[in-house]
């Protein structure tokens, strides 16, 4: 976390030439997680005029304005990227529910596995890559937004009833915006009969305990 601090603008200029890339390998999707806790942080100092803080005296005179911008850069980059290929077929997938936090080293190898099946999925059904979205929402929920913003309507049923991204819209309905919530409740509400079938996925059965009225 300090060394990303003090290197987060050469952090971010990596990662804004490899953003699919970066989440979806395991070490670098930590790195961009800590980037945008600590570009975060930048931002609430900023708002709170603490412009004597550790993290903006570590970026410098002038690069704090440009730090959030990048920030919000890549954050729409994942957006995008999060529901790219929405309209295409998805991956079958094996795994009944999402494991917790914890066990996710265990998974390390698997993971590996699936990413060489799974290149080029949108974000949100990436096996690595929909965790991390997950996190970085909660982190910042305006990302959160963006993504919901970027999905077209006509996909929305088919994200609902995927596991994986009936996951990213759980993240969206814990800690996205208000008006992020109100929309994810209202896409929801005449689909609600038919996602809550026998053949939910564990995914979609969370989100609709989490969005219930």
């Amino acid at each position: 976390s300090e060394l990303c601090k003090m290197a987060l603008p050469t952090i971010l200029s990596y990662v804004e030439e490899n953003v699919y890339n970066t989440v979806i390998h395991k070490f670098g999707s930590r790195v961009l997680f800590e980037a945008f806790v600590v570009a975060s942080q930048v931002n609430k100092d900023k708002r709170d005029d603490q412009s004597a803080s550790f993290l903006c005296s570590a970026l410098g005179q002038g690069e704090v304005e440009k730090t959030i911008a990048r920030l919000q850069n890549i954050q729409d980059t994942l957006a995008t990227l999060a529901t790219d290929a929405a309209g295409q077929a998805m991956e079958e997938e094996e795994d009944e529910g999402e494991q917790d936090d914890d066990d996710e080293e265990e998974e390390d190898e698997q993971d590996d596995k699936d990413q060489k099946e799974a290149k080029r999925l949108p974000l949100a059904e990436h096996p690595v890559g929909h965790r991390v979205l997950k996190r970085l929402i909660k982190t910042s929920p305006q990302l959160g937004d963006k993504v919901l913003a970027n999905l077209e309507s006509n996909h929305f049923e088919r994200w609902a009833k995927t596991n994986r991204s009936a996951f990213v819209l759980t993240s969206i309905a814990e800690h996205g915006s208000e008006k992020a919530k109100a929309k994810l409740k209202a896409l929801l509400k005449p689909l609600r009969k038919s996602l809550g079938g026998d053949d939910a996925s564990a995914g979609t059965k969370v989100l609709l305990k989490i969005t219930a009225m």
